[in-house]
C-alpha cells in the first residue's frame, strides 16, 4: 500500500498543499487534472526527486529520506526518458547495473509486450509506439512494488492509443503491479483506473472510486476542465 500523509511542496510560486490519499495493492490508480495542477510535481515527489514535508509510506515504510533509486518505484515519463546512446535491449535491462533483479522476467516482458524483433534496434529509430513499449519494459524489468505513469499516452499517436491502453490494462493485471496514472483525459481515466482522485491548483479536492467520481458530475463537466469551479464549490461546503 502506498500511503501519502499532508504531503506538501512549494516550486516557485506553486504549492502542492496537504495531499492525503492511499492506493492499495494491485490497485490502478488515476489521478485526473487540467495541465498545470501539480500531477507530475506530486508523482515526482513520491518518486524522491523533490524534498518535501509530510509522509511518504509504502507497505508502512517511510520513504522521505531514501534516494530514488531506494524507493521501489518504476517511472515513466511522458517523453520516455529513455537511453539514446543504449539500444532496445540495454535500456530494457538497465536496472541490473543497480540491482539483482529476475533475468527470466526479461524474455516474458519481451514476449508480451512484443518487442523481440526490435531489442537491438537504437532508439532513435523507434517509432512513439515502440518507445512507449520499451519505456514500460524497462520499468516492470526493474520489478518495482508500485509503478508510476506520468501521461503515458500524450505522447503516442492517436492510432495507438488503443493499443497502448490495453497494453497498460493488461500489464497491470498479468504483473499484478499497482499504477499510479497521470492524466487529463476522461477516457483514460474511466477504462483504466479502479480509484480516480481529482487534482486543482494542488490541492486533491476529491479521491473515490470510478463510479463515486463519474456519478458526482455530468462527464461534460469534466471533459470541459472546469476543475476550478470545483474547487471553489469544496472549499465553500
Amino acid at each position: 500500500m502506498l500511503k501519502i500523509e499532508n504531503l506538501s511542496l512549494q516550486k516557485g510560486s506553486f504549492k502542492l498543499q496537504n495531499i492525503n490519499f492511499e492506493i492499495n495493492e494491485r490497485e490502478y490508480f488515476i489521478l485526473l487534472g487540467k495541465n498545470g495542477s501539480g500531477k507530475t510535481l506530486l508523482l515526482e515527489s513520491i518518486a524522491g526527486f523533490h524534498k518535501i514535508k509530510g509522509k511518504i509510506l509504502l507497505n508502512e515504510i517511510e520513504l522521505n529520506n531514501l534516494p530514488p533509486q531506494k524507493r521501489q518505484i518504476g517511472f515513466v515519463y511522458q517523453d520516455f526518458a529513455l537511453f539514446p546512446n543504449l539500444n532496445v535491449e540495454k535500456n530494457i535491462r538497465f536496472s541490473e547495473r543497480f540491482k539483482k533483479v529476475d533475468k527470466k522476467l526479461f524474455q516474458d516482458i519481451v514476449d508480451f509486450l512484443e518487442l523481440n524483433k526490435i531489442l537491438t534496434r537504437k532508439i532513435n529509430n523507434l517509432s512513439g509506439g515502440e518507445k512507449q513499449r520499451v519505456a514500460l519494459a524497462r520499468a516492470i524489468y526493474s520489478n518495482p512494488q508500485i509503478l508510476l505513469l506520468d501521461e503515458p499516452l500524450s505522447a503516442i499517436d492517436p492510432l495507438l492509443r488503443e493499443e497502448i491502453i490495453k497494453n497498460l490494462k493488461d500489464i497491470a493485471q498479468k504483473y499484478k503491479k499497482t499504477i499510479l496514472h497521470v492524466t487529463h483525459d476522461l477516457k483514460e481515466a474511466t477504462f483504466l483506473g479502479n480509484k480516480i482522485g481529482l487534482m486543482v491548483n494542488g490541492h486533491l479536492v476529491k479521491v473515490g472510486d470510478k463510479q463515486n467520481i463519474l456519478s458526482s458530475f455530468n462527464q461534460t463537466y469534466l471533459q470541459k476542465n472546469i476543475f476550478e469551479s470545483y474547487l471553489k464549490k469544496s472549499k465553500n461546503g
